[in-house]
């Protein structure tokens, strides 16, 4: 028999994709491409936690399902409030082109300048969580610049194309594309297939086949947790044709249930409610405070100090549980982590903000909405993927360095004479 909290899944993302396949204007719009993330990453991983949650209890297990459909339904809930025209005014900023495409040759040129000094660094692990410490960690930040210069050189090459101007966005691209092909990186595989698209749709007004996004979201159920445990192995199967490349003994365990990052949810939600200790959104700022101040400049201590770190959990003792290394405990988990089941407000909030940066990038002056949201939609998907912390950092990201290219490129309006100048001419 299945699970009624299943099944509520399962329709809440039928209803999502048949929403956004109704009008083929909509396959770029947030209730449609959230609702295909859910269908590909997180319905796999309910079913396969359903029939085999292992150490999470029957109820954490129906917990989580229930509170996985809450937030994929906040997904058009907030997309239906009503839009505030001041906001979408706020957005339309006249741009000088030709100091637009300067800052985006310059974003692309350091995003190369950082990646080379990435490759050159002495890669430091802290003690602690296995992660990344030391110089290395302020290049790999600061070369995602060249992301957010791609939107922009995309612009100008299908404004107009060109062979000089095709090919810049290929080397534009060609950091992202190593990172696909030779790391076999999900979150950039998705992101650069997004930027390319909604490009092509707002400045050639391209739209894919009216079925054929549902079609690539049923592939990718697939094709995720594939990408996952076999990274370049997928490539060079493809290459190749040698699937003994794809080493798939992980894939396989995956879909025996042995690891899934919803079942990291739902213990770590358990163990919330259990406790009553929850982040209250603290977390997510902890997270931003490690992203964006560099330890080694300012001190480790002082950077703690700046952090509140309310949430510890003894999952080992409790339930003889310990996170897998490399996985995350997702969007659902950090969101119920910080607000219990009133955390699926945070995904009608994010609905609601990108509906403002959609309907103001249709618009003849929307030019900036249109490279925020070129950048903000492979962010979204991370924030259910990873978590909804790391949808915050890539949001202050992109919110940072396009703000620095909107205040060197905007047309700014000519001062006015005063009565006593014009008198005097």
């Amino acid at each position: 028999m299945f699970n009624i909290f299943l099944i509520l899944l399962f329709l809440v993302c039928i209803l999502l994709l048949a929403w956004g396949t109704y009008r083929r204007e909509r396959s770029y719009e947030f209730p449609f491409f959230m609702g295909g993330i859910f269908l590909a990453f997180l319905l796999p991983q309910a079913f396969l936690l359903a029939v085999n949650p292992l150490q999470a209890p029957p109820a954490a297990v129906d917990r989580i399902l229930l509170f996985s459909a809450l937030c994929g339904a906040m997904c058009w809930v907030g997309y239906q409030w009503p839009i505030q025209k001041k906001y979408i005014r706020f957005l339309s900023i006249p741009l000088d082109e030709k100091r637009l495409f300067q800052v985006g040759f310059i974003y692309v040129a350091l995003g190369y300048l950082f990646t080379y000094l990435l490759i050159r660094s002495d890669i430091q692990v802290a003690a602690i969580g296995a992660g990344w410490t030391g110089e290395a960690t302020i290049y790999h930040f600061l070369s995602g610049i060249g992301l957010v210069g791609l939107p922009i050189i995309l612009y100008f090459t299908c404004k107009r194309p060109s062979v000089v101007m095709i090919t810049f966005s290929v080397i534009a691209a060609l950091p992202t594309l190593a990172d696909i092909l030779l790391a076999g990186r999900r979150q950039e595989t998705f992101t650069l297939a997004i930027i390319l698209g909604v490009s092509l749709f707002y400045w050639r007004r391209i739209l894919p086949p009216r079925f054929l996004p549902s079609l690539l979201f049923l592939a990718m159920m697939v094709l995720i947790p594939l990408f996952a445990f076999a990274r370049q192995g997928v490539f060079i199967a493809l290459v190749t044709g040698d699937t003994a490349a794809l080493n798939l003994q992980n894939f396989q365990a995956y879909l025996s249930g042995g690891t899934l990052e919803l079942r990291n949810a739902a213990i770590f939600a358990d163990a919330a409610m259990a406790e009553l200790q929850f982040g209250y959104g603290t977390t997510f700022w902890d997270q931003i405070v490690s992203q964006f101040v560099p330890g080694q400049i300012i001190g480790y201590q002082i950077k703690e100090s700046l952090q509140f770190k309310l949430l510890s959990f003894d999952l080992l003792s409790r339930y003889n549980y310990v996170l897998p290394l490399g996985t995350t405990i997702t969007g659902i988990g950090d969101t119920f982590l910080e607000f219990s089941y009133f955390g699926c407000a945070i995904f009608a909030f994010m609905a609601y903000f990108y509906k403002h940066l959609w309907y103001a990038s249709l618009r003849p002056d929307g030019l900036v909405s249109q490279i925020l949201y070129a950048g903000l939609i492979g962010p979204a998907v991370i924030g259910l993927t990873h978590g909804v912390g790391r949808f915050f950092q890539e949001l202050l990201f992109q919110l940072i360095f396009v703000g620095f290219a909107v205040y060197y490129a905007q047309v700014r309006k000519p001062v006015l004479q005063s009565s006593h100048q014009r008198l005097l001419r």
